[in-house]
C-alpha cells in the first residue's frame, strides 16, 4: 500500500486482482500510484498470472506512467465541451455520422424532426429517409464528397417521426479531410415551407399558361412593335402558321391579310390599339390561311398595361365564326414552362462572442465574403464592412444577445465580388459551460436569386392574370380534389359568386346538388383518365339566371413533377347555336315532310349534276329508292336521249342561274311510254352566294291539257247560259215589271171609283196578288244582280247610325202593330261596306214586324265581337224550329207563318249581301224568351 495514492485506489486494485485469479485472466486497471518524493502519478497497470493454473506461483505485472496522456485527454475534453457549446447552440441542424450511423446530434436536429437524441444517436441515418432508393442515393454522393475531400451539398427529404416529409439541404464536410475513417459532419436546413411556395408559383404560372394554350380561341399578344409574342395552339390552328413562324416578327399582317390596302386598314386599327388605347369588341377580319382557305375573325381587342400603367403592347382574343358558330371541339395541347430550382451554396456559419467580436467563421462564409479567417477573428462588423450595414448587424447582434433565443431576418451581405447579396441570417445564442451567454452563432442563406425570380414570376403572374381576365369565355381552375382555385370575372358572372367567395370551396357549396353532382362526376373522370374533356350541357347561369347551353372544355394541368393537381376548364356559351340547330333540323324535318306530301316529282342534285335527293313523288315516278338515286346522274336513270336535254338543261341553269321552266317528256318505267311534262328548276346556293346544286319539279301536263280542251268547251257552254240569264233577267226587270206596273196602276184607280162590295173585295185580291209579283220581280232581279257583281266599292259606316236611321223609316208600321223597336250599343262601332248593307237590315228589321207578336218588342244589338261588329235582330213572335232553321236563307223557302206573304227571297238576299262583305250570317232561338234573333258579322274598320 506504500505505492499507492490512497486506500481507495489499494482496494480498487484488490478488487481487480481477485477478479484475475478467480477468471484466471489477465486484467488491466487504471489508478493512482504515489512517487518516493510524494508526487501523485496516473499508472496503467496490466496483471497476468504467472502459471494460469496455479495461482499460487505468483503474479506478473506491467506499469505505464499515464499522466501527462490523462491530462492531455482532460485538455481535450474541455475543448470539447467548448464546441459542444456550440454545436448546440447553431439555430441549423447539426450532427455526425461514422459510416452513416448517426453518433452526434444537436438539439435542433432531433427537434425539427420529432425525436429525442436518445431516438437518434447509434441509429443508421436510413430510418429518416422516406424510402430505401433515396437513402441509398444520398449515400452516392455522399461517398463523391468524401472522395473529393470537400464540403458538398445535397437536397434530399427527411420523415419526421409523425410521419410527415421534410424537403432539406444537408451540407456535409469531413471531420478530418486526412482520415476519412475519422467521421463526417453535416448541417440540415429545412426548406419545406420554400419548396412549397416555388411550387405555388410554379402550379400558378402553369395553370395560366395552359388556360392560354388550352383555349380554343386565337389569343395573340404584341409588344409595342407589333411584333407577336404570344401565338397559342388556337392561333396556330386557326391560320396554320406556327409559333417559329410568327413569333419575334411583324410578318403575320401580310401572311394573314396579303392584299396591302386591306392590311393597312387592319394595322393602322392594331397601332392605334396599342398608342392609343383603344379597345375593340366583336370586329371581324378576313384572314387567309397558310392553306389558302379564307376564315372569318372576331376580336376582341385592348391594350396591354404593366404594373405601372404603362403600355406595353396588345392583346386580341380572336374567335373564328366562319362556321355561323358551330361549336368547335378543339384538341388542346399542354406545355409546361419547366423552371429548375437553383439549389442553394452550401451554408456560410459564423460566430461571435457577446460583445460582437468574430470569434471564427467557416470556409463557405469565408469564400462567400471574401474575407479571410484571419482576417476577420478578433473583429467586429464596423471593422469588415460599410457602415450602413454594420449598424443593422450591430443592431440585430445586441437584439438577440439582449433577448437570446433564435432570430431570423432578412437583409444584404456583401459578397466576394463587392455585390450585395440578398440573405436570411439565421442566428443563436451559445452558452459557456456555466450556462452564461458566451456569444451568438449564425447562418445566411443566400436567396438573391429567389429573389430576383420572384419579382420576375410576380410580373409573369401579373403578365398572365391579364391574359386570363381578357378572355371573354368563364375559365376557372380546381385541384384534384374539386376545390376552386381561382377563376376569371367571366366564370364570376357564370356562377354567381365572387372568386374569393369560391376558392377552397368545391361545387356542392356553389351550387344545387343536381348540378353539383354532374360537374362533381365529371371532374372526378378527368382527373382519373387525363388529358381533356369535352362536353355539353345546360346550365343556369347563376348571375342573370338564364337557362343556356354551354360547352365545357377541360384539361388537367400537372406539378413540377409531372402528376395531376388539378384542372383547368373553359366554359363556351352555345345556347344559340343549340337554337339553330333544333331550328335547322325542325326545318329539314318539315321541308322533307312537305316535299314527300307534295304529289309532284321533287329532286335536287349538286353542281356536278349528281342527285342528292327526291320526295317520294319522284321515286314512284322513276321506281327507284331514294338510296338507288342518290349519288348517280341521268345517264344512269334515264334513256340516252332524255338524259342528253336533261343534262344539257341542268348545265345551262348552273351557268347562268335563276329559274328555268320548260315542256319535256318523261319515260314512265312500267309502261315505257313517254308522256308530257313539264319541268321547274332553279338553282340554289351558299351563304356567299355561290351556286350549290338545283332543285327541281316535274308536273304532269297530260291531264291539263285534257282539262283545258274540256275547260274551253264548257267555258262556251257557260257564256252562251250567261248570255241567257242575263236576257231572262233583263226581260223580267224590265218587261214584266213594267206589265206588272201598268196593272197595279188600274187596279188602284178601280179600287178608287168602285163602291160594289163584292167587286172591291175582287179587286182587293189583283191588288195583292199584283204587288206580290211586282216584289217577286224586284227581289228576283236584286238576287241576280248580287251573283253577278264582281266589283264592290267599300267604305266606312257608322254601324249604329245606320241602324239609327233605318229604325226611323219603320216607325210607322211599328206604331200600328203597337210595337217598340229599340237598339242597344256597347259602343260605337264602325264596319268597312257598301251601301247595299243596309237593304240586309231593312230585311231583318222588317220580317221581324211581319213574324213578330203583336205588343211585343223588337230588339237590335250592336256588340264588339274582337275583329268584328255583331248586329243580331230579336223578335218576339212564334220562333222557327230547329229543322228549319238551315232553310230560312235559301232561295223561294218560307217557313213559319203561311198566311204572311213574301217572296221567299229576302234572307237568301241578305246572305249573298253578308257573304260579299265576307260576313256571316245565322239564325238562333230567342235567349230570352219566344221569338228568333237573326244575327249579322262584319269586319270592323
Amino acid at each position: 500500500m506504500i505505492c499507492y495514492d490512497s486506500e481507495e485506489e489499494y482496494n480498487k486494485v484488490g478488487t481487480e486482482l481477485i477478479k484475475l485469479i478467480k477468471d484466471r485472466t489477465t486484467v488491466t486497471v487504471e489508478t493512482k500510484l504515489r512517487k518516493k518524493e510524494g508526487k501523485p502519478i496516473d499508472v496503467l497497470l496490466t496483471v497476468a498470472l504467472v502459471d494460469p493454473n496455479d495461482p499460487e506461483v505468483g503474479m506478473t505485472f506491467t506499469a505505464q506512467d499515464i499522466t501527462e496522456q490523462k491530462r492531455i485527454a482532460l485538455e481535450k475534453e474541455k475543448k470539447e465541451r467548448h464546441i459542444r457549446s456550440i454545436f448546440q447552440a447553431t439555430p441549423t441542424g447539426i450532427g455526425i455520422t461514422w459510416a452513416r450511423k448517426l453518433l452526434d446530434v444537436n438539439d435542433k436536429l432531433y427537434k425539427m424532426f420529432g425525436y429525442t437524441k436518445d431516438e437518434l444517436i447509434g441509429q443508421d441515418t436510413e430510418i429518416l429517409y422516406p424510402s430505401r432508393e433515396e437513402y441509398e442515393r444520398v449515400g452516392k454522393e455522399l461517398k463523391r464528397i468524401i472522395d473529393s475531400k470537400k464540403p458538398g451539398l445535397i437536397e434530399s427529404q427527411w420523415v419526421c417521426k409523425n410521419g410527415d416529409i421534410r424537403d432539406i439541404y444537408m451540407t456535409f464536410a469531413l471531420i478530418d479531410v486526412n482520415d476519412p475513417s475519422a467521421g463526417v459532419t453535416f448541417t440540415v436546413q429545412d426548406f419545406t415551407e420554400k419548396k412549397l411556395a416555388e411550387e405555388d408559383l410554379y402550379r400558378l404560372n402553369q395553370f395560366q399558361q395552359t388556360i392560354i394554350e388550352s383555349a380554343d380561341v386565337l389569343i395573340n399578344v404584341l409588344n409595342k412593335d407589333a411584333e407577336v409574342i404570344v401565338w397559342n395552339n388556337a392561333a396556330e390552328a386557326i391560320s396554320g402558321y406556327s409559333r417559329e413562324e410568327v413569333l419575334g416578327t411583324t410578318k403575320i399582317w401580310d401572311l394573314l391579310y396579303p392584299d396591302k390596302k386591306y392590311r393597312n386598314e387592319i394595322f393602322a386599327i392594331a397601332t392605334a390599339i396599342i398608342n392609343e388605347g383603344q379597345k375593340v369588341s366583336g370586329f371581324e377580319t378576313v384572314i387567309k390561311r397558310k392553306d389558302g382557305n379564307k376564315r372569318i375573325i372576331s376580336w376582341n381587342s385592348r391594350d396591354l398595361l404593366d404594373e405601372s400603367g404603362e403600355t406595353i403592347g396588345s392583346i386580341a382574343i380572336g374567335n373564328d365564326i366562319t362556321r355561323q358558330k358551330e361549336a368547335e371541339k378543339v384538341k388542346k395541347q399542354q406545355v409546361h414552362f419547366m423552371q429548375e430550382l437553383i439549389d442553394a451554396i452550401p451554408v456560410p456559419i459564423f460566430y461571435k462572442d457577446k460583445d460582437g467580436i468574430y470569434l471564427g467563421c467557416n470556409d463557405t462564409f469565408a469564400e462567400f465574403t471574401g474575407i479571410p479567417k484571419e482576417d476577420m477573428i478578433g473583429k467586429g462588423v464596423y471593422e469588415l464592412y460599410d457602415k450602413d450595414i454594420a449598424e443593422k448587424y450591430n443592431k440585430m447582434n445586441t437584439e438577440l444577445i439582449e433577448k437570446g433565443g433564435t432570430q431570423t431576418y432578412e437583409y444584404y451581405l456583401r459578397s466576394v465580388s463587392g455585390q450585395n447579396r440578398a440573405v436570411i441570417f439565421n442566428n443563436s445564442i451559445f452558452t459557456d459551460i456555466d450556462g452564461n451567454v458566451a456569444g451568438q452563432i449564425g447562418a445566411v442563406f443566400d436567396i438573391t436569386e429567389r429573389k430576383e425570380a420572384e419579382e420576375a414570376q410576380r410580373k409573369h403572374a401579373h403578365f398572365m392574370q391579364e391574359l386570363l381576365e381578357a378572355i371573354p369565355a368563364p375559365v376557372y381552375y380546381k385541384d384534384r380534389n374539386g376545390n376552386y382555385l381561382g377563376c376569371n370575372r367571366a366564370f364570376e358572372t357564370f356562377s354567381g359568386s365572387k372568386c374569393e367567395d369560391m376558392v377552397g370551396k368545391n361545387a356542392y357549396e356553389v351550387y344545387d346538388e343536381k348540378q353539383a353532382e354532374e360537374y362533381h362526376h365529371m371532374d372526378r373522370e378527368l382527373v382519373k383518365n387525363g388529358g381533356t374533356q369535352t362536353y355539353e350541357s345546360e346550365v343556369v347561369y347563376r348571375g342573370d339566371r338564364t337557362e343556356r347551353n354551354v360547352l365545357f372544355n377541360k384539361s388537367v394541368f400537372t406539378d413540377m413533377n409531372g402528376k395531376t393537381a388539378g384542372l383547368i376548364g373553359v366554359i363556351l356559351d352555345i345556347t344559340q347555336r343549340v337554337r339553330s340547330e333544333n331550328e335547322l333540323k325542325k326545318q329539314l324535318h318539315f321541308l322533307q315532310e312537305l316535299m314527300d306530301a307534295t304529289p309532284a316529282p321533287m329532286f335536287y342534285k349538286d353542281k356536278k349534276g349528281l342527285y342528292i335527293g327526291c320526295n317520294k313523288a319522284f321515286e314512284d315516278m322513276t321506281a327507284h329508292k331514294k338510296e338507288e338515286i342518290i349519288g348517280k346522274s341521268v345517264y344512269e336513270l334515264c334513256q340516252n336521249d332524255l338524259a342528253y336535254k336533261y343534262h344539257e338543261m341542268d348545265m345551262e341553269l348552273m351557268a347562268n342561274g335563276g329559274i328555268q321552266i320548260y315542256e319535256s317528256q318523261v319515260e314512265n318505267p312500267v309502261t315505257k311510254s313517254r308522256q308530257d311534262v313539264i319541268f321547274h328548276k332553279s338553282v340554289f346556293t351558299d351563304m356567299n352566294g355561290e351556286t350549290l346544286g338545283l332543285i327541281g319539279a316535274i308536273l304532269d301536263i297530260t291531264e291539263r291539257v285534257r282539262s283545258e280542251k274540256l275547260l274551253k268547251k264548257y267555258s262556251e257552254e257557260l257564256e252562251h247560259s250567261n248570255e241567257l240569264k242575263d236576257i231572262f233577267t233583263d226581260i223580267m226587270r224590265h218587261d214584266l215589271l213594267n206589265h206588272a206596273t201598268v196593272i197595279s196602276g188600274y187596279t188602284y184607280m178601280m179600287l178608287s171609283s168602285e163602291d160594289d162590295e163584292t167587286k172591291l173585295k175582287r179587286l182587293g185580291k189583283i191588288d195583292l196578288s199584283t204587288k206580290n209579283l211586282i216584289e217577286l220581280i224586284e227581289s228576283a232581279a236584286a238576287f241576280a244582280k248580287l251573283e253577278s257583281t264582281d266589283d264592290m266599292e267599300f267604305e266606312t259606316i257608322d254601324v249604329g247610325n245606320m241602324i239609327n236611321g233605318i229604325i226611323a223609316n219603320f216607325e210607322y208600321q211599328a206604331e200600328e202593330k203597337g210595337v217598340d223597336i229599340r237598339i242597344i250599343s256597347e259602343g260605337a262601332c264602325t264596319a268597312l261596306a257598301n251601301p247595299m248593307i243596309e237593304e240586309v237590315f231593312v230585311n231583318l228589321i222588317s220580317n221581324a214586324l211581319k213574324y213578330g207578336s203583336d205588343k211585343g218588342d223588337i230588339v237590335v244589338r250592336i256588340e264588339d265581337a274582337d275583329d268584328n261588329c255583331k248586329i243580331a235582330v230579336t223578335d218576339s213572335g212564334e220562333g222557327i224550329s230547329d229543322e228549319d232553321k238551315p232553310l230560312v236563307f235559301e232561295r223561294f223557302k218560307r217557313v213559319g207563318n203561311k198566311s204572311i206573304k213574301g217572296s221567299g227571297l229576302g234572307l237568301a238576299i241578305v246572305k249573298r249581301i253578308v257573304e260579299l262583305h265576307k260576313g256571316k250570317v245565322g239564325v238562333e232561338d230567342n235567349p230570352e224568351g219566344k221569338g228568333s234573333m237573326f244575327w249579322v258579322t262584319l269586319k270592323k274598320a
